[in-house]
């Protein structure tokens, strides 16, 4: 069983499975104690939704974001922790890893922003509005006080999107002077996500700290992350942020503590107002929460999760999400304008973008379509090649070569017979004979199916990345079904499998982002030993005027079209440069 006990004796978890932290700790090395893992979580989880509430309150009090609102954050973050975390019983204790867990806290984020730096994003969104959104920011635009001018390529899309996750990034950018560091968030969140993931998987469910730490890496390695490492892109985080909710909403159903009670509310708070479609997302799951409360009768526990959820629900959607939210309600009668609205674009979305026998189709067909097809990128604008289906656990030479983000397929050759074998094993959880968690378990699968089913577009796996946790909850609750060799057998295949199927992503996504990182490099540096200033139409990839100023190229901006018989493009860029003397 997941839950020793069944369903009713939930808050009994900790002392049944885990008997005692001081008996767990005198056989565990001390920095695999779950305690500890707790306090980076709560440390980083906090320190970037402090930043958020900040520079939402900033912003309404006309004042942009500075060099100072990183470190400011970080600070506060570090205090937030040590006050909610603190164990008066064992004050000394709690200092050893407070210390510790600060210190690895910052080495965390260092690294974070350093490999970040060191890569280049290429992807068409990340360099288009994505950075020009953080460019702005960080140059001092205040969007709760105008919007930018129309002269701004992308205006529109950066006036009337949601931007909480770029505005974090911004700051980073602000402090580091880097248009690249931004996407340590990436990282950050990523470490947060494993390191609660290990600390409730030992802490709440008694996992061994070996066993905890593979799920609690399968759990935070989602296949969109390795897509999105070194890009702008923001579907990894809204992910991760989606799991920490997830888990923190468990965390405070068995114990109700008041950290699991500030992780579940700062993750409403950032997931919020990261993008339009996390609103029905995160919504979905906090209603759903709340019933599963009501249905076990955890009374006090709902009252304080609905003040809980209500607070911070209001925070992120009115105080941080006030621009655009609340300003394309007003104006525009929809707080998902463009995209609905007075003024709203029409048409069916992302035509252009999906395989060309996808229009006319239901999204449940697209979706298996997708699910049980080669991994291949097919986009009607681009190929009128059309999604294969393939037997699950096959692979193609081409599924070997996985570069960049997949649209068909989208979390890896291997993964239908993983979605198989997950399917398999929840049908056994729900209708296993004796004592057991059906109905939790069940409640939990509704909340996390209906997620993606209200997304239209859900054959393209990074618009549902919250898919990859069904495998992972299968998984905790399978382990907890009683020691067999069957059993153990077929945890074994699934997690050899998980394993390889992440390999092959992340290889090929590393060895692609690594190699023409190299060139751009090379490229630039070329530029600045040439010497010779530039003349650039950057179009909409504004990123690369940051680029080029970094590098210290001298340059003047145009928006006249460029001779093509002189002129050359950035690596995966759409901007076009001349020498200042080859022009004609």
């Amino acid at each position: 069983m997941f839950f020793p006990g069944g369903p009713n004796q939930l808050t009994m978890t900790r002392n049944s499975v885990n008997p005692g932290l001081n008996a767990r700790e005198s056989v565990v090395p001390a920095m695999l104690n779950a305690r500890l893992f707790k306090i980076i979580a709560f440390d980083l989880i906090s320190f970037f939704g402090l930043l958020q509430i900040m520079t939402a309150l900033l912003f309404l009090a006309g004042i942009p974001i500075t060099k100072y609102h990183l470190p400011a954050a970080f600070l506060a973050g570090g205090i937030f922790t040590w006050f909610i975390m603190r164990d008066k019983g064992s004050i000394e204790k709690f200092r050893k890893d407070f210390v510790i867990a600060a210190g690895l806290v910052l080495m965390l984020i260092f690294l974070s922003i350093v490999v970040s730096s060191w890569f280049y994003d290429f992807s068409w969104d990340g360099q288009a509005y994505h950075q020009e959104t953080i460019l702005q920011l960080k140059d001092h635009w205040n969007p709760t006080r105008s919007y930018l001018s129309f002269t701004v390529l992308l205006s529109d899309v950066c006036n009337y999107y949601s931007r909480g996750i770029e505005t974090l990034q911004a700051a980073i950018y602000a402090f580091t002077g880097r248009i690249e560091s931004g996407k340590a968030t990436n990282f950050i969140f990523f470490f947060a996500l494993a390191s609660l993931s290990y600390s409730f998987l030992v802490g709440q469910l008694g996992f061994l700290p070996l066993k905890a730490s593979l799920i609690a890496l399968l759990a935070s390695c989602n296949p969109v992350f390795f897509y999105q490492a070194f890009t702008y892109y923001i579907d990894a985080q809204i992910y991760f942020l989606y799991a920490i909710l997830v888990i923190a909403a468990v965390t405070v159903f068995i114990e109700s503590d008041k950290a699991s009670y500030f992780i579940y509310g700062f993750s409403i708070v950032l997931l919020l107002p990261a993008k339009f479609i996390a609103i029905p997302i995160a919504g979905i799951f906090i209603i759903s929460f709340l019933l599963i409360l009501l249905v076990f009768r955890k009374y006090p526990v709902l009252k304080k999760t609905l003040a809980v959820s209500v607070v911070f629900s209001f925070l992120g959607f009115f105080i941080v999400g006030y621009q655009p939210y609340v300003t394309n309600m007003v104006n525009h009668g929809s707080p998902f304008y463009p995209f609905a609205g007075k003024g709203a674009a029409r048409g069916a979305p992302l035509v252009d973008q999906s395989p060309e026998t996808f229009p006319g189709k239901n999204r449940a067909e697209k979706f298996f379509i997708s699910l049980f097809s080669r991994t291949d990128n097919l986009q009607s604008a681009e190929t009128s090649r059309t999604p294969e289906l393939k037997i699950p656990f096959t692979v193609t030479k081409s599924e070997l070569r996985i570069v960049w983000d997949q649209r068909i397929g989208g979390f890896g050759p291997f993964y239908s017979g993983i979605f198989l074998i997950s399917v398999i094993l929840l049908v056994y959880l729900l209708f296993k004979p004796g004592p057991g968690d059906r109905l939790y378990l069940g409640l939990l699968m509704v909340a996390l199916f209906c997620s993606i089913a209200i997304i239209s577009e859900s054959w393209w796996f990074r618009y549902i990345p919250q898919l990859w946790l069904f495998t992972i909850i299968v998984i905790i609750f399978y382990e907890k079904t009683g020691k067999t060799h069957f059993r153990d057998m077929v945890l074994k295949l699934l997690y050899f499998v998980m394993i390889v199927n992440l390999l092959l992503i992340a290889s090929g996504t590393l060895f692609w982002n690594c190699r023409d990182t190299l060139k751009l490099n090379e490229q630039l540096q070329a530029l600045k030993e040439e010497g010779k200033p530039v003349r650039a139409n950057f179009s909409i990839f504004s990123g690369n005027r940051a680029r080029l100023m970094e590098h210290g190229i001298r340059f003047t901006e145009t928006r006249e079209p460029m001779d093509t018989a002189v002129s050359f493009s950035m690596l995966h860029s759409i901007s076009k440069m001349c020498y200042v003397r080859d022009e004609k």
